[in-house]
């Protein structure tokens, strides 16, 4: 379908977009690669990502910390990771930062002591140094900070 003909296709376009957007959190990155695939016009896709800021249908805050909230609970994510991942979705820094410092120390901390334990339980011989190196290696992966890790992994050990 080719876009921009005229107003009747742009309002249907952008009712398209609502619908995407009012069905799960997006970002704008997300939404133009959407408009991309949907061959809308490039000189249209500002004026729609514009109308769904203005009617809140897309918010980089909103979007930013349900990011994070998602990864920290559903895929036990770390710090770094989440950023990676939502530099990756074009957010900006302000945001980032303040997504990620909302995270609950308590609940980060027993993630990372979960994954740790996890990990070491389902090596073969989970004393050996191979073992910790790949339980060091696991956790570090996951895009927890190396002090971090290092700390909880010797703090299991005694």
């Amino acid at each position: 379908m080719m876009i921009g003909k005229g107003k009747k296709e742009k309002d249907n376009i952008l009712e398209k977009a609502r619908r995407y957007c009012a069905f799960q959190e997006h970002c704008i990155s997300d939404v133009e690669k959407k408009l991309f695939e949907w061959k809308v016009k490039k000189a249209h896709i500002p004026k729609i990502i514009e109308s769904l800021i203005k009617d809140d249908y897309i918010d980089e805050q909103r979007y930013a910390a349900m990011f994070v909230s998602g990864k920290v609970r559903i895929k036990n994510w770390g710090r770094l990771k989440i950023k990676a991942g939502l530099r990756a979705k074009k957010i900006p820094d302000h945001f980032i930062q303040k997504a990620i410092s909302a995270i609950d120390e308590e609940d980060y901390l027993s993630n990372l002591k979960a994954l740790i334990e996890k990990k070491r339980t389902s090596l073969k011989e989970p004393d050996s140094s191979i073992s910790k190196t790949k339980v060091l290696n696991f956790a570090l992966s996951k895009g927890y900070e190396r002090g971090l890790v290092f700390k909880l992994a010797d703090d299991r050990r005694q």
